[in-house]
């Protein structure tokens, strides 16, 4: 068995740092401690953002969100919402849930998780800002991170 000691690795190039394909380079990580909640039909921010800057324009950014919700039933139809990824300004994932509460009265909750990860290309070395946006399709409220739990957005920078 051999081993490598070195004191420096030094860059064939300067300002890219040493990247491997398909390994992480970094992770960052955002947080929500508060719930948010939206009675409309239109998108609106939950709070829950991270913001990464890539060292790389060909990397690919793995983003993975884990947060609770709740839909209160509006005792009309099955309740759905919809959660929405953003990079910067643009849709790049939607993820609807649908909870069927069976004849409801209106005013119960029905809970869920709103876990999910979308791998993105940004082409991009500027920061670029991700986060999680809700809206109610057919339901009273959708509450998001519901029970105020800790949501969390992670992203994580894959080299190519």
């Amino acid at each position: 068995m051999s081993i490598l000691k070195v004191d420096t690795i030094n860059e064939k190039t300067s300002g890219n740092g040493v990247a491997i394909p398909g390994h992480v380079v970094q992770v960052v990580q955002g947080t929500l401690g508060s719930a948010t909640n939206t009675n409309t039909t239109s998108y609106s921010d939950t709070g829950l953002t991270a913001t990464i800057t890539p060292t790389s324009a060909t990397s690919k950014i793995l983003v993975i969100t884990s947060a609770s919700g709740c839909l209160q039933d509006n005792a009309t139809s099955d309740e759905t919402a919809k959660v929405n990824l953003v990079r910067g300004s643009t849709q790049i994932s939607e993820l609807e849930t649908q909870i069927r509460t069976r004849g409801g009265t209106g005013g119960e909750n029905a809970p869920f998780t709103t876990n999910f990860s979308f791998l993105d290309s940004p082409s991009t070395t500027s920061a670029t800002t991700y986060k999680v946006q809700q809206k109610v399709v057919s339901a009273e409220v959708l509450y998001f991170n519901y029970g105020s739990s800790t949501a969390t957005i992670t992203l994580m920078e894959i080299a190519q």
